[in-house]
């Protein structure tokens, strides 16, 4: 079997590709924007439905893992991405015949503002993002739908809760805790500057995700949704205070109530996953 992994340089789709590499039967290529010549690499930029044709007709693969994803501030680079990203892949094996199986790697963001009585959420609780990274995952989402029923695209769904590994972006709450625990430790920062630690999230570790991930495309129905987490709430404070463990720091070294750290269209409360749906998937094994 042969896999395309979109966004080989982001913190995810890295991981996933050592992940699976190490798997017998897998020949895995990575896709980036920008290839400077190294093996196991193809450059692709995922706002050029030709460049994504001409990189799936030269892997050939068996499954594809979109992985690539923006997540900054634009809602125009969000939906370029993260949607029609999606959807020129989705045109590219239609056209090709391939007829790859497709992994769409979704966020827990899509939700939007969930009420704690609405935990643990399901994969059909409609979809309310407040967030423009949370509205083009949901595109993404209804756009490979529209593909499965259309055109019978060999579609899954893996919505991925919060991952909990090292090289996240800063805007998530684990990958800025990181660098500003590198820059600590640098000496070029005094303190941790972190805004509201109450809120409780379901965080994920690589290593589960990738299995999980793998369950989907192996075992999923096509056309379903699954969700990447744990199913247990974590509360910030209580991942800050393994982070600065793991350290070898104490609170100390912690500025509460950063200045603009809480953003509006983030603050969710609580959320956390229904995973009786996608643990199903790991009997198949």
């Amino acid at each position: 079997m042969k896999a395309l992994v979109t966004g080989a340089r982001g913190a995810v789709g890295s991981f996933f590709m050592r992940w699976l590499a190490q798997k017998p039967d897998w020949d895995v290529v990575g896709a980036v924007r920008h290839n400077t010549g190294l093996p196991g690499l193809v450059e692709c930029d995922f706002s050029d439905p030709v460049a994504i044709r001409s990189a799936i007709l030269s892997v050939q693969p068996t499954h594809v893992f979109h992985m690539a994803a923006s997540f900054s501030g634009s809602l125009d680079e969000n939906i370029a991405v993260n949607a029609m990203g999606a959807r020129h892949i989705l045109d590219a094996i239609q056209s090709s015949g391939l007829g790859s199986r497709i992994v769409l790697c979704g966020s827990a963001a899509e939700y939007g503002i969930v009420a704690e009585a609405e935990n643990p959420i399901t994969e059909d609780r409609v979809l309310r993002p407040v967030s423009n990274y949370g509205i083009s995952k949901a595109l993404q989402t209804q756009i490979g739908g529209l593909y499965v029923h259309e055109f019978g695209a060999n579609v899954v769904i893996a919505r991925i809760f919060n991952l909990l590994m090292p090289g996240l972006n800063e805007r998530l709450f684990p990958g800025r805790v990181e660098q500003q625990i590198i820059k600590l430790k640098r000496g070029e920062i005094q303190k941790i500057s972190i805004g509201n630690l109450d809120a409780s999230r379901d965080y994920v570790s690589g290593q589960t995700a990738a299995e999980l991930i793998m369950d989907i495309a192996e075992f999923g129905t096509k056309g379903h949704i699954y969700h990447v987490a744990s199913g247990k709430p974590v509360q910030m404070r209580q991942l800050l205070d393994s982070m600065l463990k793991e350290n070898e720091l104490d609170w100390s070294v912690v500025q509460e109530q950063a200045a603009g750290a809480s953003r509006p269209g983030y603050d969710v409360p609580v959320i956390f996953a229904d995973v009786s749906k996608t643990h199903s998937l790991s009997r198949t094994r």
